[in-house]
């Protein structure tokens, strides 16, 4: 049998916790949701050092990772410059408000760009984020850039609702001016 168990213990040799563990696939991890929960669940985005991903959706609502177009040369914003970009799109029928969420491109960073007060998304809305390095954080912009070599982006939950990953994008190198993203929009695909 493919069992395993990993345990806390105390000085004293007694038990704090004990997770009995049946078998396991590569890549995938198993963990806690939300964090230090009672709920167990398989994660397809293990993340080491930071908040587990949710395994339930809020409310019937949660924001997606839609789209990412990480090497940007021609869509040129009104100030001039040709930032990446992340889109969000909300699937559900409730406005969900970001205020609190964070972006980032590192688990171990998981809050390197949180939305500030007053950011929201209504229902079936999308939100684009620019990933600029040389412009203010605002709203939305991260004040970051991202890899046109490949890399991930991550988008976590409010620290209220646990911090827990809502969602996740990883990809490869990218060519000039293509995205990539959800088809159709907020599906798996």
């Amino acid at each position: 049998s493919e069992l395993g168990a990993i345990g806390l213990m105390n000085t004293d040799a007694s038990m704090i916790d004990c997770i009995v563990y049946g078998p396991q696939c590569n890549d995938i991890s198993e963990g806690r949701s939300p964090n230090g929960g009672t709920t167990r669940g398989f994660f397809t985005t293990p993340t080491p050092g930071s908040p587990n991903p949710s395994l339930f959706i809020a409310n019937g609502t949660q924001v997606l990772i839609n789209e990412v177009l990480a090497y940007n040369v021609t869509r040129t914003e009104p100030d001039g410059r040709t930032p990446d970009w992340v889109e969000l799109f909300n699937p559900s029928t409730n406005t969900i408000v970001l205020t609190d969420m964070s972006l980032t491109d590192s688990t171990a960073l998981p809050r390197r760009f949180i939305f500030p007060a007053g950011v929201a998304l209504a229902p079936g809305a999308y939100l684009v984020v620019r990933f600029d390095s040389g412009a203010p954080v605002s709203a939305t912009n991260a004040g970051f850039g991202i890899k046109q070599s490949g890399g991930a982006l991550y988008l976590y939950d409010k620290l209220a609702n646990g911090g827990s990953l809502l969602s996740a994008v990883t990809y490869g190198v990218q060519a000039a001016d293509f995205s990539i993203g959800r088809v159709p929009n907020g599906s798996t695909n």
